[in-house]
C-alpha cells in the first residue's frame, strides 16, 4: 500500500503478498463461488429454447456468454467492430510475430481474483510489469532529471509526499484493507462506510484534490505537483485530482495499484480462452466453446433494447456488413428475446442505443435511478502510442545506461520498454497518458506527426532514447479512446457525488428479483462495475448480469 510501487518486494508479488479476495464495495467472493460450484452458477440448466442476447463482446460480455452456454444456453452476441474483445485489445504490429501493442489492458493486479481464475484455467504466463522503480527508470520533474535504479530507494525529491502519504494510507486505509484481507467483511464494511459518509471524511462527495488538502495541510504547490507526477508509483496522478478521494482509496484498499503482472503472450489470451476454449455444459457428456456455437455477430449495431408486456425484450440491430443490401429492410432487424444483457461504456447505451431515453419506449429497459447513472457516469479519456523497433535497444550496448521507464511532467509522460521474450523485435509504449494530458494531443490525429511532437518533447528530457527511437522505429500505432467508435472513452472514474449512481448502476442486475422492477435487460461492463478501467469490473458485472439471467429463465432453483 506504498506511495510507491516498492521494488524490495516486487519478487514477493508471485506468491507472498496477500490479496483480498473480493473488492470493497462489493464484498462477495465471485471466485470462491466458482471454485465451489464446478464454475456452473447453479444445479440445473436452462430450459431448452431461451433465447438470450448479450451486447458487446469485450471481458464483460464474453463472461457472461461462457457462463450462460455452460448452464445450456447458446446466447447471441452482438459486435458494433469486426472484433472481439473490446479494450482488450492486443495487436500485431508484424503478423506472425511475437511483438504486440497492447492498446488497452495491459498490466493486471494480483488482486483481481477472476481474472486469476481465468488466467490458470487458460494458461496464461506472466512476469513483472516495468513500473517505475522494478525497472531501471528516469523521472524528469520540472526541468530536472532523477534517475532510479532498478530495486533501489526512489529519488530523495519524493521523500516527503512518499512519507506523508503512506502514513495517511497505514493510518486510515490499513485498517479497512486488513479487515478485507481478513475476510470480516462485515467490519471492512462498516470502516468503509464510516470513510464515505463521515462528517469528518466524505470520501464520495469531495475530490481527490481536496482530500489531500485535508489530510496535509502543510503541502503547497510543490508538494501536490510531485504527488501529481507520479502518482501512486505507476504514473501521474495529477489528471485524477478532480475525481472523488473515493475512487483512488479504493486503488490501494483492492491492492490494484501493487504487484502489477505483465503477460508477454498476450491480453489476448484472456479472450481469446473466453471465446475459443471448450468447457463442460450443464447436462451435457460434450464440452462447448462460444467458437463452437457461431453466436457471434460482427458489424452489427444495436439500437435499441425494447421490453415488451409479454415477458419479451426485443433488439433491433443495424448491420454494417459488406455485401448486405443497401435498403432500410436489409440493414435493419427486430428479434425477440428471452432476456438481454448489456455489456458495452455507458456512452454506447446512451448514444447508440438510447437506453436512457424513457419517453421513447413503452417499457423503459431501465428504471430511473439506473439511467441517470448512465446519464452521469463520468468516462475518463486515455491515449496511448506505440512503436515498433527493430531492436530492444535499451537491452544492449549501444542503450547502456539508458532507462527503461521513464516518468515526466511533459507531454510525453509515460514510456515503457517492453520486453517480449519470442520476439526480436522491441516494443516501446512511448506516451500513456489520460484526462486533461491525453486531450492535448487529440487534434494531432496524424500518428506519424504525434510521434515526432512526442519525440521532441522527449528529446529535451532523454535525447539518446529519442535518437534511438528514431533511428530504430519501424512502425507506430496510437489510439485515443474518447475517439473510438461505440467507446467513447476508455475507463470509467467517479466524480464528487457520483458513488449513488454507479451503485444504481451495478446493482442494476438484483432487478431479476422484483416482477414489478424486472425487465429482462441486466447490465455489465467495467464502466458500470466499482472498478472501471480494470478488468475484473467487467468480469463481475458480466457473472453478475448472467446470474440474473439464469434466475429469470431457470427459476430460484
Amino acid at each position: 500500500m506504498s506511495f510507491f510501487v516498492r521494488p524490495e518486494s516486487a519478487e514477493n508479488c508471485f506468491g507472498t503478498v496477500a490479496c483480498p479476495a473480493t473488492f470493497i464495495d462489493i464484498l462477495y467472493d465471485f471466485r470462491r463461488f466458482l471454485d465451489d460450484h464446478d464454475g456452473f452458477l447453479g444445479p440445473h440448466a436452462v430450459p431448452d429454447g431461451k433465447k438470450v442476447a448479450i451486447i458487446g463482446s469485450g471481458p464483460a460480455g464474453l463472461m457472461a456468454a461462457r457462463l450462460l452456454m455452460k448452464m445450456g444456453v447458446n446466447p447471441v452476441i452482438y459486435e458494433a467492430g469486426d472484433r472481439y474483445g473490446g479494450r482488450v485489445w492486443s495487436l500485431h504490429p508484424l503478423e506472425g510475430d511475437a511483438a504486440l501493442f497492447e492498446m488497452g489492458a495491459m498490466r493486471i493486479p494480483r488482486s483481481e481474483q477472476l481474472f486469476q481464475y481465468l488466467a490458470s484455467q487458460f494458461g496464461m504466463t506472466h512476469q513483472l510489469f516495468p513500473d517505475p522503480g522494478v525497472v531501471d527508470t528516469e523521472i524528469y520533474y520540472q526541468g530536472r532529471a532523477y534517475p532510479w535504479k532498478a530495486g533501489g530507494q526512489p529519488p530523495v525529491i519524493f521523500e516527503k509526499v512518499s512519507k506523508d502519504w503512506n502514513l495517511f494510507v497505514e493510518t486510515h486505509l490499513g485498517p479497512v484493507r486488513e479487515a478485507l484481507l481478513g475476510k470480516e467483511y462485515d467490519k471492512a464494511g462498516r470502516l468503509w462506510q464510516e470513510k464515505l459518509t463521515g462528517s469528518d471524511t466524505e470520501w464520495t462527495n469531495i475530490s481527490f484534490f481536496r482530500g489531500l488538502q485535508r489530510a496535509f495541510p502543510d503541502w503547497g504547490v510543490d508538494e501536490f505537483s510531485l504527488f501529481g507526477a507520479l502518482g501512486l508509483g505507476s504514473g501521474g496522478f495529477g489528471p485524477l485530482y478532480s475525481v472523488n478521494f473515493a475512487e483512488i482509496a479504493r486503488l490501494v484498499i483492492n491492492g490494484l495499484e501493487t504487484c502489477q503482472q505483465f503477460y508477454p503472450n498476450g491480453m489476448e489470451e484472456l479472450v481469446d480462452g473466453l471465446y475459443r476454449q471448450k468447457t463442460k455444459v450443464r447436462h451435457r457428456d460434450e464440452c462447448l466453446s462460444l467458437e463452437d456455437l457461431g453466436c457471434l455477430r460482427y458489424q452489427t449495431t444495436v439500437r435499441s433494447v425494447r421490453p415488451k408486456d409479454v415477458g419479451v425484450v426485443q433488439v433491433i440491430t443495424e448491420c454494417r456488413q459488406k455485401g448486405e443490401g443497401s435498403r432500410l429492410n436489409d440493414r435493419f432487424r427486430v428479434e425477440d428475446y428471452d432476456a438481454v444483457i448489456v455489456a458495452t461504456t455507458t456512452r454506447s447505451m446512451e448514444i447508440d442505443m438510447g437506453m436512457t431515453n424513457s419517453s421513447g419506449h413503452e417499457i423503459p429497459p431501465l428504471n430511473e435511478y439506473a439511467s441517470n447513472g448512465l446519464r452521469k457516469a463520468h468516462l475518463m479519456n486515455s491515449s496511448k502510442l506505440f512503436a515498433l523497433t527493430k531492436t530492444k535497444f535499451w537491452q544492449g550496448r549501444d542503450g547502456e545506461g539508458l532507462p527503461e521507464n521513464i516518468q515526466t511532467d511533459e507531454l510525453c509522460r509515460g514510456l515503457y520498454c517492453l520486453d517480449y521474450p519470442e520476439s526480436d523485435y522491441g516494443v516501446v509504449l512511448v506516451s500513456y497518458t489520460w484526462g486533461d494530458d491525453s486531450t492535448k494531443l487529440l487534434a494531432i490525429k496524424d500518428v506519424e506527426q504525434r510521434f515526432l511532437v512526442l519525440m521532441d518533447s522527449l528529446g529535451r528530457i532523454c535525447p539518446r532514447m529519442a535518437e534511438k527511437l528514431i533511428e530504430e522505429k519501424i512502425a507506430v500505432k496510437n489510439v485515443d479512446w474518447e475517439l473510438e467508435p461505440y467507446y467513447y472513452g476508455a475507463f470509467k472514474l467517479n466524480q464528487p457525488g457520483q458513488d449513488v449512481w454507479n451503485q444504481s448502476m451495478y446493482y442494476q442486475f438484483l432487478s431479476v428479483l422484483d416482477n414489478k422492477e424486472d425487465t429482462g435487460v441486466y447490465l455489465a461492463g467495467d464502466s458500470v462495475s466499482w472498478s472501471g478501467g480494470w478488468i475484473e469490473g467487467a468480469l463481475q458485472t458480466g457473472m453478475n448480469a448472467a446470474a440474473a439471467v439464469v434466475y429469470r429463465l431457470a427459476g430460484k432453483s
